[in-house]
């Protein structure tokens, strides 16, 4: 069984894949467009721009902000779904203080089964770039650092308190704690097989 080509939605020519450094795409060589995953899509657009876009590809059909596609997917040819998307030069979600106005609203296809995205030529160009997560401060990495070491030890104490509470534990702490008793279940336990 060989493996089909992704093709493009547009004119069904076989997708040339791309890299660029920052992104691998599937482009189209007739330039209708390009293919990208959502873990490229993670790499290339923003936090907010995705989540939006997975959300209302996850919602029922019937959404506002989503219609039943008629182009097929590039990979697995079932009809992607067609989603609107806010477009923001922020990565804050919608109805966040730090939201700012939407520039533009594009219709983008997605296949979910195959976390595909496909960008119409020129569509891409319009969503910026993701920006650069800062750095966490010392505090904020204090802060972490004091949360990872409480459930660590609270997740420690939790297992020996289970064990505790088992007949074996109970049964091989009783055995550690009185080494003659481990010497005679030895014996027992040998004689025979000599």
């Amino acid at each position: 069984m060989s493996l089909r080509s992704p093709s493009c939605p547009s004119c069904d020519s076989d997708l040339s894949l791309t890299s660029t450094g920052e992104l691998d795409a599937w482009h189209c060589p007739m330039l209708h467009g390009a293919a990208i995953t959502l873990t490229e899509a993670h790499g290339r657009l923003q936090e907010d721009e995705i989540g939006e876009l997975w959300a209302a590809t996850r919602q029922s059909r019937g959404a506002e902000s989503v219609s039943g596609g008629t182009r097929s997917c590039p990979i697995c040819t079932v009809a992607m779904t067609s989603i609107l998307v806010s477009v923001d030069a922020d990565e804050a979600d919608d109805g966040e203080c730090a939201d700012g106005e939407d520039s533009a609203s594009v219709w983008i296809d997605v296949c979910e089964p195959c976390q595909l995205i496909w960008f119409d030529r020129g569509e891409l160009e319009v969503f910026p770039v993701d920006v650069v997560d800062a750095e966490p401060s010392a505090e904020e990495v204090a802060s972490i650092a004091q949360v990872v070491d409480g459930f660590g030890a609270a997740y420690a104490a939790a297992v020996s308190a289970r064990e505790a509470s088992t007949f074996t534990e109970r049964a091989y702490r009783f055995v550690a704690r009185n080494p003659g008793l481990l010497r005679a279940l030895t014996t027992v336990g040998s004689l025979g097989r000599e």
